[in-house]
């Protein structure tokens, strides 16, 4: 999938997947960018698996997001706790309110999920909305906030992602993309 593509996926998956209402405009234009900026600097728009894993195991990252097993399960889990959340996932997903096809992704369980993850960038960007959603602090407008929200909530005090490197790969991968 290319550059232009991913940032209009993130725009449906940000303007789409709501829990109580819909989101403003700007709110989620906050969210895309956010979105994109994460895939860019966890995959630089390429990379579907962290290196040196390999299909047989669970462990590292998965996806054009990198998400790994823990925000996967987590994101399950809460879309089986949250209706709303679920429905709106739902129709992200499959265009149809209510499609019996989300049951289907649940039921799969995180070994499953990992794989349909891997393999599809609209799953994929689902998922690590669902990350996001674990985050109290609503997303930051500003590119350098942004950075900052995502080494502080993706991708932790541990890894090897940080805030320049996240501005960096936005100005390298996304803006020519915009």
């Amino acid at each position: 999938m290319n550059g232009s593509t991913l940032v209009k996926l993130c725009r449906e998956c940000a303007h789409d997947v709501f829990e109580k209402r819909s989101p403003t405009p700007a709110y989620a234009d906050a969210v895309a960018r956010l979105l994109m900026g994460t895939a860019a600097t966890e995959s630089l728009l390429v990379y579907r698996r962290q290196g040196h894993f390999d299909f047989t195991t669970e462990a590292g990252a998965w996806g054009t997001w990198q998400t790994e097993q823990g925000s996967v399960t987590d994101g399950a889990a809460m879309l089986r706790a949250r209706p709303v959340l679920r429905e709106s996932a739902g129709r992200f997903l499959f265009q149809e309110q209510g499609d019996p096809q989300m049951e289907g992704i649940l039921q799969m369980g995180t070994h499953g999920l990992l794989r349909l993850i891997h393999s599809s960038d609209r799953v994929a960007v689902l998922f690590a909305r669902l990350h996001y959603f674990r985050v109290r602090e609503p997303v930051p407008e500003f590119l350098e906030d942004q950075a900052a929200y995502y080494k502080e909530h993706y991708n932790t005090v541990a890894g090897k992602g940080s805030v320049e490197k996240y501005l960096a790969d936005w100005r390298r991968l996304v803006e020519p993309a915009l």
